[in-house]
């Protein structure tokens, strides 16, 4: 039962209650559901199950494609870009043995007049990876300054969260890496398979997936245990400090360029899906920039000239320049403390309504109730049923932004987790019958901002 892709341990549990425990019976059975997991998750775990048996001992596992969610159908293949001649496929490999972690090695497949090429950076000290993120955002930044309809692909999330953490830690390429992530030049082939397809395999990492479309490894490296194994074989054993002379360096490498023509081979094998299923992709809508995006790129080149005074040597007034250094830093400090709520807003938005129902962040799977709506003052209230089992952080007053549409916004008025009903609040429209919530976390810090701007600008009119 726990061979099954996606199953949680308690839907496991709740399947063996009701007398399925293999995947073989819940491949067979003529039950529609079971109680505690909601329909959808039981039809799509039974079609899971059968598609594993049926794809057992055959090269190439059966797969289907599912359909798109008529609420929010920019999921899936609808995110799959057409492929740009400038396209790079990039994977990071880490160790996370390192204090606070080192990303080690950054890889990139991509064309180069007309070949299928592979670069690298690595980095084996803190000033290395510091060069490592430097040289790899500006030059994927650039090719995509050079063609807008360039795109990064990668392989679940790590490679995203990797770049936000070091650009957070070194203090560097912040806005070159906002704007490729604002832009969506980032995609997530993760993703777009789970949120596509069901696949007969009982995993979805990238070495089941290509049983897909059929790639083929030779390198010694075959897992990402192996190459923590032979990464840590290196630091104890150093046979060399650059690949080129190091063996295992040079495993480490091969086993990272095969990860990303694999991945680059997945982006080419789901278009070929993506013309077979109908499914074109739906490109994000233009946003105009906001006075308060306009007032933050003002802060970050003002942060940028007070950083451009301060001399290379600081010893006639350190005192001064530590000062006009650290005020700097405090004109974008909200910025980056937003950041972190905003990604994981956009993440959210990004997400199923199975994804949703699975975050204990969000609520997912609301199905409005017949009772009529109640006037509240000047909202009206609505009232939900939900799988009482769900877990959720949500709960009475809990702020929430509609995860198929960022523009709704209801305050969850009752909350009962054991019944699996709620009443929501909502000072707009009419909310949708179905709908999943996502957390509305933003605080707007408006007054603070503007009062370490003013003293700011008094600094460095007084000194």
């Amino acid at each position: 039962m726990t061979l099954i892709a996606g199953i949680r341990s308690t839907q496991a549990q709740k399947l063996r209650n009701t007398g399925i425990s293999t995947t073989r019976s819940l491949a067979k059975t003529s039950r529609d559901g079971v109680p505690g997991i909601t329909p959808p998750a039981f039809d799509r775990r039974r079609r899971q199950a059968s598609l594993q048996i049926a794809s057992r001992g055959r090269p190439q596992p059966r797969y289907e494609i599912l359909q798109l969610n008529p609420l929010n159908p920019r999921l899936g293949l609808a995110t799959l870009p057409p492929a740009s001649p400038s396209d790079i496929v990039f994977d990071i490999e880490g160790f996370p043995f390192f204090e606070e972690g080192l990303e080690y090695l950054f890889g990139v497949t991509y064309f180069d007049n007309g070949d299928l090429a592979f670069r690298d950076w690595w980095a084996h000290s803190r000033e290395e990876e510091k060069n490592a993120l430097q040289g790899f955002v500006s030059w994927a930044h650039e090719r995509w300054r050079h063609d807008p309809s360039m795109h990064i692909y990668h392989y679940a999330t790590y490679e995203v969260t990797a770049l936000r953490r070091l650009m957070g830690r070194y203090a560097i390429y912040e806005e070159e890496v906002d704007q490729l992530i604002r832009a969506e030049a980032f995609v997530d082939l993760y993703s777009v398979v789970r949120q596509a397809l069901l696949v007969g395999e009982p995993s979805y990492s990238l070495k089941n997936i290509e049983k897909l479309y059929q790639f083929q490894r030779s390198s010694g490296v075959t897992t990402s245990g192996d190459s923590l194994a032979f990464y840590q074989k290196w630091l104890e054993n150093n046979d060399g400090g650059d690949w080129k002379i190091s063996p295992t360096l040079r495993a480490i490498r091969e086993y990272n360029r095969e990860d990303c023509e694999s991945t680059w081979g997945l982006a080419c094998w789901l278009r070929e899906v993506q013309k077979q299923a109908d499914a074109p992709y739906i490109p994000k809508e233009a946003a105009q920039e906001s006075d308060t995006l306009k007032q933050i790129s003002a802060q970050a080149q003002y942060a940028q000239e007070m950083r451009a005074e301060i001399p290379a040597d600081r010893r006639g007034d350190p005192g001064r320049w530590r000062v006009h250094e650290l005020l700097s830093w405090f004109l974008e400090f909200h910025r980056r403390e937003d950041k972190p709520i905003w990604w994981a807003m956009y993440e959210h938005h990004a997400m199923t309504e199975q994804e949703l129902i699975d975050d204990p962040d969000c609520l997912g799977g609301l199905v409005r109730t017949h009772r009529p709506p109640e006037k509240v003052k000047r909202s009206y209230v609505y009232e939900y049923r939900f799988d009482p089992d769900q877990e959720t952080k949500l709960r009475d007053g809990s702020k929430c932004i509609f995860a198929h549409d960022l523009r709704g916004k209801a305050t969850i008025h009752t909350f009962d987790g054991s019944q699996g009903k709620l009443t929501i609040k909502s000072a707009g429209g009419v909310p949708p019958q179905v709908l999943s919530l996502i957390p509305d976390e933003w605080v707007s810090p408006e007054p603070i901002v503007q009062s370490i701007t003013r003293t700011v600008e008094q600094y460095r009119k007084t000194g």
